[in-house]
Parts: C-alpha cells; sequence; structure tokens
C-alpha cells in the first residue's frame, strides 16, 4: 500500500513554481563592504586623467588593497598611516557582477566615510557627499564628516549606469584638510535583490482531503 501526503505535494508544487521563477530570485547585487580594491595615493596621482573611471582603464600598476581605507579611525582593512600630511585624496577602483538586471528595481548603497566622496558606476558618477568641485590629486572635502556608521542611500536602478554582468566601481575619497586632519576612513557595500513575483507572495491550492496521510492498495 502507498501513502500520500497532501501537505508534502503541497511542499512539491511550491518548490516548483520557486524554481520556475529562479531568475527572479538570482536577480541581485551584492559588492560587500570590506572589498578589494586597487588604488592610488593623491601624492601619486598628478598626472592622472578623468579617463581612470572608465571601466577599460589601465589600473595594474595601481596598489591593491582591503577596504576601510583609513589611518586614525576604525580598524583592519588598509592603514593608510602616510597619509596626513603628504596626501588629500585616495583613488579607488574595483568590479562587481550584477544578474538578472532586468528584475532589479532599487539598488541600495551603504557608505561609511570621512570626509568627502564620490562615486563613478562605469563611468558615470551617481553619488556624492561632501564632494569637492573640481576632482584633482590635491583636492579638499567641501566639508566634514565623520565616519563610523554606515549611511544607506537607495537609488533606482534607472538612474544608475548598470550592465548585466561586470560592473567597474570608481571611488574618489577626500579628507577636509592635507595635515589639520586626525582621521580619514572610507568603505561602502552595493546590494539589490528583486522583488518576487506575485506567485510567490500567494499559492492557492485546493484539496478535497484535509491534510495528512492516505492509503492507496
Amino acid at each position: 500500500m502507498k501513502l500520500y501526503s497532501f501537505s508534502k505535494i503541497t511542499l512539491a508544487i511550491a518548490t516548483l513554481i520557486m524554481l520556475l521563477h529562479a531568475n527572479n530570485i538570482y536577480s541581485q547585487i551584492v559588492f560587500p563592504s570590506q572589498s578589494t580594491y586597487k588604488y592610488l595615493r593623491g601624492n601619486e596621482a598628478q598626472s592622472l586623467g578623468t579617463n581612470w573611471v572608465n571601466p577599460d582603464f589601465d589600473d595594474s600598476f595601481w596598489d591593491e588593497g582591503s577596504a576601510p581605507f583609513r589611518y586614525g579611525d576604525g580598524e583592519g582593512g588598509s592603514e593608510l598611516s602616510d597619509m596626513n600630511g603628504n596626501y588629500s585624496t585616495l583613488f579607488l577602483r574595483s568590479k562587481f557582477e550584477v544578474n538578472n538586471l532586468e528584475n532589479i528595481t532599487n539598488t541600495i548603497i551603504a557608505m561609511d566615510w570621512d570626509d568627502g566622496f564620490a562615486l563613478w558606476i562605469n563611468g558615470v558618477e551617481v553619488l556624492s557627499q561632501q564632494r569637492p568641485e573640481t576632482i584633482t590629486y590635491d583636492a579638499l572635502s567641501s566639508g566634514q564628516h565623520e565616519s563610523g556608521t554606515s549611511e544607506l542611500f537607495t537609488i533606482d536602478v534607472e538612474d544608475l549606469n548598470l550592465i548585466e554582468g561586470e560592473n567597474t566601481l570608481a571611488v574618489f575619497a577626500c579628507n577636509t584638510s592635507l595635515s589639520g586632519s586626525s582621521d580619514f576612513y572610507i568603505d561602502l557595500s552595493i546590494s539589490a535583490v528583486a522583488q518576487l513575483s506575485n506567485v510567490l507572495d500567494y499559492v492557492e491550492i485546493s484539496i478535497s482531503h484535509n491534510s495528512g496521510f492516505y492509503g492507496s492498495a
């Protein structure tokens, strides 16, 4: 005699529906804090042009390190013990993946910084705070901002220059003064997960028997 569980059948149907909507489930962006970057100190960037934000820029000669990039505040990451009094800016580049872009609506960028920054995706500036009017190797932030707590920026995906697959992230970070600041800090994360189809929000299955096990000869 075979036994059938209608509750298990319900679970199997729900699982099948989820598999059919796998593209939605795996539509995402995951770029965590403490990620790895190529970076260039401001005192090494006197001849750096404006094309450093573009995907095809050659950053092979830049140093490599993990965020946070800092001195005076925080822990871990890449400590810039030579920054104070020598350079006020830092140029950063990294990569991240976007899966099933057509299903993503909003992107969350979590920033933790001291004192100013500007951020580009695939060569287009998408976010800045305390940004100087002109991005130069010796620029200073337009205001002060203390690190320690990430601030969340929710941005419509249509306002970002995202593409399916590999994307290029470029970040300019700067201090409020060359030698008068006691600290510097920059780290960020980018995340997005698509909304699942409404069919996954509510699945109604009608069965003429109560839940339980039933026999079959």
